[in-house]
């Protein structure tokens, strides 16, 4: 029976060793960067109050983070796609950059006014859009041998730089005082799950399914 019990710990650690590493990053997180405040002349301690209660004081505060959080998450996902097949991708910052835009796009320019079709057009435009930036340095790789890690992070900095130079000269809409496209339509967004005061969207539930 000792050695069952050993195994079942054994086993729990395994499973868990990932969480582990993960809890230890955001103390080491928290203890240097509480040094670093620490060392400006600022009481960490009421630093990182501020910083819980600016991002979990109220409902509308919490559903802000989770809001923005929903996009980390589905570039998580798709950097996971890639390590299953053992391939490293770190360009799924410029990939979803790329597929946003192309949302974007398909939100203000190519509406029907029907709320299905609409998001459906806006979702499947944001997946080209980044499926297309991607292709790229899958090409370099089975072409040429290019290493992926160098490749894809190289193309972020490209995907930043194509969407600005897009939208500054040839996309703002002029005479506002935003640097923006033309507004998605209203039948082109995802709606509010809870509405106001909290706002959550349904793209953080679509995240977690």
């Amino acid at each position: 029976w000792q050695v069952t019990i050993m195994k079942k710990i054994d086993e729990f650690h395994q499973r868990f060793r990932p969480l582990y590493f993960s809890l230890l990053a955001i103390a080491f997180a928290f203890v240097f960067g509480g040094i670093l405040i620490a060392l400006s002349g600022i009481n960490p301690f009421a630093a990182y109050a501020a910083m819980f209660k600016g991002a979990f004081g109220s409902m509308g505060s919490i559903s802000q983070v989770l809001n923005r959080a929903t996009p980390l998450i589905f570039t998580g996902l798709a950097v996971l796609i890639g390590l299953k097949v053992k391939s490293i991708n770190i360009g799924a910052e410029g990939q979803f950059i790329i597929g946003a835009f192309f949302a974007a796009l398909a939100g203000a320019y190519l509406s029907v006014g029907v709320a299905v079709i609409d998001i459906l057009i806006v979702l499947v435009a944001g997946i080209i859009g980044g499926g297309l930036w991607a292709i790229v340095p899958a090409a370099l790789r089975i072409k040429r041998g290019v290493n992926t890690i160098i490749s894809t992070i190289m193309m972020n900095y490209v995907a930043i730089a194509v969407v600005a130079f897009l939208l500054l000269d040839f996309l703002t809409v002029r005479g506002t005082d935003l640097v923006a496209t033309k507004w998605m339509a209203e039948t082109a967004r995802l709606p509010l799950v809870i509405p106001s005061p909290a706002r959550l969207g349904l793209g953080f539930f679509l995240a977690l399914l």
